[in-house]
């Protein structure tokens, strides 16, 4: 599709634009002018940039438009939130001081075994500073150790991660086989074990004939705690092929500790893609299932259940060929999932070029769509919309208005439905101007909860 950060033409007629370049051009929609409903939220500014010189990068900012459980995402303008020489597969735990999270892959240049880390923040936004990785899972007896998946249970961390060793095949000679291992902790700091072991390696059975083929090689796994068990999403290879087509699959265990598993179900492929790939899921308190998958290195999609089997597929979480997203790829995406409060602000995810040998860890959140328009810039002329976004942390998001001075209107979308939320007036509104989303005396009661401003003031 071309440059990314050149914001080709052919990128803005994959966002529906036109051949306008560096703005989608816009008609204006037939809602009526003015606020959504009586009684809504209104923007308010709080810094006037009226002062500051226009350039061709210009910026809008908006305050408290946080919306947590949101479908879109809104990439943040500090990525990467944790920098390496190649670390990705991020599972957030959110924790009574802030949040906790496990990935893997190479911390410095020369690394020749992945290894799984551990980094904490403090308090509830997860856009800051977080702590240097330190080692949590060693790689042992295997080339490999990745793909953490972390969850808490009767005060116990259990981990499930990927353990990759290189074994030898008659046919086609030396290669790595994955299996899924298991190791636990009280304080996330101190796991058992502490590196790969192949007696830490789960069983997996398959007595209904689920898999295709005997399932030889397992990786990437999810993992879930059910008033049933455990449950565990994760793809496979089959017959010692390393050439074998991957499949996504769920097992069940009604073990203690999720060591030993059957396999449930099978997972159909998509435009010739694994179904599941990469997944994170959560189970929330009302028995429903979350959860986020990756598709073509280009895509995080987000999926919700009923019963944790068959999932709907409820829309684009994060497009990795997003203008403002400067690299090629994402892969290995984690829910930022506050399970203390059973919220999700977002999603992380590894950024990577074409070699996928080179990945940061990467965070987009859950915010509210803000659209702003300029006016015609002669008679008969069309209003551009400017449509392309950065969030500058979970509830402040920077609108590009690239060149353009003159401003009409300004909306407010749900990420969700899509919905305009509210609509209004703009023409006082400048380049490095600052507004605040805000709640006037009197706004029913249930509105926040129905249009998911419960999290506003998140920091």
């Amino acid at each position: 599709m071309g440059s990314k950060t050149g914001l080709t033409t052919s990128a803005y007629e994959r966002y529906g634009g036109s051949a306008v370049p560096i703005l989608l051009t816009l008609m204006l929609s037939a809602c009526a002018p003015g606020l959504a409903w009586a009684g809504a939220p209104a923007l308010v500014r709080l810094v006037d940039g009226s002062s500051i010189a226009p350039t061709g990068d210009g910026k809008i900012t908006f305050r408290n438009v946080g919306a947590p459980d949101g479908r879109q995402t809104i990439y943040s303008s500090r990525n990467p939130i944790i920098n390496g020489h190649n670390l990705y597969a991020v599972d957030l735990v959110r924790t009574a001081a802030g949040w906790t999270t496990y990935f893997g892959g190479w911390k410095t240049a020369g690394q020749e075994n992945d290894r799984i880390y551990r980094s904490t923040i403090a308090g509830l936004d997860a856009s800051g500073a977080w702590s240097d990785p330190q080692v949590a899972i060693d790689s042992g007896v295997y080339q490999h150790v990745n793909d953490p998946s972390v969850v808490i249970s009767g005060g116990v961390q259990h981990m499930v991660y990927t353990a990759a060793r290189q074994v030898n095949h008659p046919r086609f000679g030396a290669f790595f086989r994955d299996w899924i291992n298991y190791s636990s902790s009280t304080d996330g700091v101190a796991w058992s074990p502490a590196s790969g072991v192949t007696s830490a390696e789960i069983v997996l059975t398959d007595p209904n004939g689920v898999g295709i083929g005997t399932i030889t090689s397992i990786a990437r796994p999810s993992l879930v705690k059910t008033d049933f068990g455990w449950k565990l999403w994760f793809d496979g290879r089959a017959d010692n092929q390393p050439d074998s087509s991957l499949h996504c699959y769920l097992a069940h265990s009604t073990t203690a500790k999720p060591t030993s598993f059957e396999l449930v179900h099978r997972y159909a492929d998509i435009g010739g893609f694994p179904g599941f790939f990469e997944p994170d899921v959560v189970l929330r308190p009302d028995g429903t299932y979350f959860g986020v998958v990756q598709r073509h290195f280009n895509g995080l999609f987000q999926v919700a259940s009923d019963d944790g089997v068959e999932f709907e597929f409820d829309g684009r979480f994060f497009d990795g060929d997003h203008p403002f997203h400067p690299r090629d790829h994402v892969s290995n995406p984690g829910l930022i999932y506050d399970q203390l409060n059973d919220v999700n602000y977002g999603v992380g995810f590894g950024t990577a070029n074409s070699g996928l040998a080179d990945h940061d860890i990467a965070f987009a959140y859950s915010q509210y769509v803000v659209h702003v328009r300029s006016p015609p810039a002669s008679p008969g002329g069309q209003p551009v919309w400017h449509v392309f976004a950065v969030s500058n942390d979970a509830v402040e998001q920077r609108v590009s208005v690239f060149n353009f001075s003159d401003f009409d209107r300004v909306r407010l979308i749900d990420p969700t439905t899509g919905k305009i939320l509210l609509e209004q007036d703009f023409t006082n509104a400048n380049q490095s101007d600052v507004w605040e989303l805000r709640f006037p005396p009197g706004v029913p009661a249930d509105f926040n909860e129905e249009h998911g401003m419960d999290g506003i003031g998140l920091q």
